[in-house]
C-alpha cells in the first residue's frame, strides 16, 4: 500500500490549492482502477475513493 500511495500524484492545476487531491496509477488488483486520495481542507483527514464514487 505504501508503494501505491507513494506513486500518487497531485492533480492541482495552476491557481488551485495543491495537496487536496492525489491520484494513484491504475491498480491491477482493483480491476485497473486508480484511487483518489482526497482532503477537504489542508492538513485534514484523507479519504480514499474511486473516481466514480465522487459526488
Amino acid at each position: 500500500m505504501r508503494l501505491i500511495v507513494a506513486a500518487a500524484y497531485n492533480t492541482a492545476e495552476p491557481g488551485e490549492e495543491a495537496g487536496l487531491l492525489y491520484v494513484t496509477p491504475a491498480i491491477v488488483g482493483l480491476k485497473g482502477r486508480p484511487v483518489w486520495l482526497e482532503r477537504r481542507r489542508a492538513g485534514g483527514p484523507i479519504t480514499a475513493r474511486f473516481p466514480a464514487d465522487r459526488c
